[in-house]
């Protein structure tokens, strides 16, 4: 007797319109369903990626406006109860005049966000399918700007579990330090670096990253801030060379390489060499992954050929410093 089994998982459907998507998906449908295999709707998520940044919403005291955090200088909604920032209540004058009368905008107008992301859900065909800004793919979070800063978030909360989960070994003080920042680098770093290379980060993600990797260092070694001690110190205690910054970078490059010496018809050097058509927006443009390879080959003395050469891009990467050097700086001898 022969039994056959067939199984498809983690696949994406990309298109430019909801119309194409339409198309895409009841052929896929289609073509499952005549293997005798079913499409789990509730695990299928649809995201619809336009540019536009979505905004998190604060955990504490959000406004009802602009989700932030409301501290002072606020009045209370009397319908829905939530505090708004004075420049969001749109009051002119003392806020205590239309402290019993006031009502914010999202009860007057309604959250346009949200029935932004209704109707698109009503003209989307395919029933169940739910609409969301964000959705965890192969480990990495996906965004609808395109932004890294819900992966990184993911990432610093799946290394704390981890550092937590090992922390019997990583704060034993009888195990060397050395051996400690082995299984640091080995165990901890790697969940939390996981998919950084085609992350477009920014300074305030790596200062995430830092705080992160910092307060475990401390942990580990048994310090407080109380004792004064850099937390290069406390590195080289532990035995790692570079902080994590650095191995962003190192991996972010070491993966440019790889793709960079993929032929041309390539899927992903496809998608490498791809330029977006459109018109750019007012104001300083967003900060794009090929910008950070620019500058991680100029902090590097690299250039894009110079990846042809594995052992020579493979050494450089390996040998010489990540950290950028500061503006304004000259160095002497190069």
């Amino acid at each position: 007797m022969l039994f056959e089994l067939l199984y498809a998982d983690d696949l994406v459907i990309m298109a430019d319109s909801l119309e194409e998507l339409e198309k895409k998906y009841k052929n896929w449908k289609s073509a499952l369903e005549s293997k005798g295999l079913k499409v789990n709707v509730g695990k299928t998520k649809c995201l619809l990626s336009d540019g536009t940044k979505s905004v998190t919403k604060s955990e504490i005291d959000p406004c009802s406006v602009c989700d932030m955090r409301v501290k002072r200088n606020s009045i209370r909604c009397n319908r829905c109860k939530s505090w708004v920032h004075a420049k969001c209540a749109g009051v002119k004058g003392c806020l205590k005049k239309v402290e019993l009368s006031f009502i914010c905008k999202t009860c007057k107008e309604g959250d346009k966000s949200n029935d932004s992301i209704k109707n698109t859900n009503m003209n989307i065909s395919f029933e169940g399918v739910e609409v969301t800004e964000n959705f965890s793919y192969l480990g990495d979070m996906l965004q609808r700007d395109g932004g890294c800063e819900r992966a990184v978030a993911e990432r610093v909360r799946k290394g704390w579990w981890k550092f937590k989960e090992l922390s019997g070994i990583l704060c034993n003080r009888r195990l060397g330090m050395k051996m400690r920042g082995v299984i640091y680098r080995t165990c901890v770093r790697t969940v939390m670096t996981y998919g950084c290379e085609c992350w477009p980060i920014k300074k305030e993600n790596e200062d995430t990253l830092k705080r992160a990797e910092r307060r475990m260092i401390r942990m580990m070694c048994g310090v407080t801030l109380r004792n004064r001690m850099s937390s290069q110190n406390l590195q080289e205690r532990l035995g790692l060379s570079d902080d994590i910054s650095a191995v962003v970078r190192k991996a972010r490059l070491r993966w440019f390489g790889h793709v960079y010496r993929r032929e041309d018809e390539v899927g992903i050097k496809r998608a490498f060499l791809f330029d977006v058509d459109g018109r750019a927006g007012k104001g300083r443009p967003r900060k794009t992954w090929g910008e950070l390879i620019k500058n991680d080959l100029k902090d590097f003395g690299l250039c894009e050929n110079d990846a042809l050469d594995r052992v020579l891009w493979r050494n450089t990467i390996r040998d010489k410093p990540a950290n950028p050097r500061p503006r304004g700086s000259k160095t002497y001898g190069d």
